[in-house]
């Protein structure tokens, strides 16, 4: 799952949806979960709340840049 989690945001990322400065903390993140989940380790209710702060911060990088795209195509007409 983590794997998974990891190549979203590194697609995201090479796909310029934000920038390194945004990705940073994401990655700092996700690094502190696998630490935390290694070796079979639970850590259930901080993991939750981890994956959701995860899963918040690029859904507003993704709003970001979509409203970026949509006032460009606007800006164009």
């Amino acid at each position: 799952m983590l794997e998974g989690v990891r190549t979203q945001l590194e697609v995201a990322d090479f796909l310029g949806y934000g920038d390194k400065r945004e990705y940073k903390e994401l990655y700092r993140q996700l690094k502190s979960i696998e630490q935390k989940t290694a070796h079979g380790k639970s850590g259930k209710g901080w993991f939750d709340k981890i994956t959701q702060q995860l899963a918040d911060e690029l859904a507003s990088i993704l709003k970001q840049k979509r409203e970026l795209s949509n006032e460009k195509r606007s800006a164009c007409r």
